[in-house]
């Protein structure tokens, strides 16, 4: 982790601890960024706190240049600009909102860490070749005497090549997108919005049995934990979750 808040990195380090146990973390300051890499050891992830988005691309570089990360995720303040993200060197495969809950932050380092793309976006077909050429394990900035498979068994590069034709290939229905029935999507919007269970029962106007039965199945059919890692999951792969529920007294009783 290289961040100029010692805070954040102790924060961050004892997140990862539990995250991806048994690997080597190591926290960094902006002062490292001055030292030659060490060609003894190998990173295979790092996380770059941005202290302003001004500085974004000479950060990368000067990261790229003292440590030779096979990977970076950029930790900063508010949303991402896709544009000048997407100008930075192809080591650059995800970006966190520092203000984003753990769940956000934990769902990215697994994604990464899995060979995916961990940006709020669909990824193009160049990045995705990028991401599955990289040889991935379990570091932060995550250092190791040699290079390392991953341990989880990340998804094979035909797999994640199909994960961004899907993006990008827009379906109609967002529901396709996701692999997702429509009232399985209607759920997830929902939950996305910070409805409580009840309240997306009431909206939808089924049993609360029923939405707990969906909200499970959409966990597992987006491979979430949660719901804010399942919105992000959705996001990335370009779901806009716009969907809006039609007024509860114009909908007659529905059990499904």
């Amino acid at each position: 982790m290289v961040a100029r808040n010692t805070l954040l990195r102790t924060g961050v380090l004892q997140i990862l601890t539990d995250v991806v146990p048994g690997v080597s973390l190591q926290g960094f300051a902006y002062s490292d960024l001055d030292r030659h890499p060490d060609p003894a050891v190998c990173y295979d992830l790092l996380l770059l706190s941005i202290a302003s988005h001004e500085r974004q691309t000479s950060l990368v570089l000067a990261s790229l240049k003292a440590f030779a990360p096979k990977k970076i995720v950029l930790m900063a303040e508010g949303p991402p600009d896709r544009a000048a993200i997407e100008k930075l060197p192809p080591q650059v495969v995800g970006y966190i909102d520092k203000a984003a809950p753990p769940e956000v932050f934990i769902a990215t380092v697994r994604r990464v860490i899995e060979g995916k793309p961990g940006f709020p976006w669909p990824v193009t077909a160049t990045t995705l070749d990028v991401v599955s050429s990289i040889n991935v394990s379990v570091r932060e900035v995550l250092p190791t005497t040699k290079p390392q498979q991953s341990s989880a068994g990340g998804l094979p590069v035909s797999s994640i090549f199909a994960l961004g034709t899907a993006a990008l290939s827009a379906p109609d229905s967002e529901a396709d997108l996701l692999g997702l029935t429509p009232r399985q999507y209607e759920v997830l919007v929902l939950l996305s919005r910070g409805h409580a269970l009840k309240s997306v029962s009431r909206l939808l106007n089924i049993s609360l049995g029923t939405t707990k039965a969906h909200t499970e199945a959409v966990y597992q059919r987006l491979g979430a934990h949660n719901r804010n890692e399942a919105v992000y999951i959705a996001r990335a792969k370009g779901a806009r979750l716009e969907w809006e529920p039609e007024p509860v007294n114009t909908r007659t009783k529905s059990i499904a």
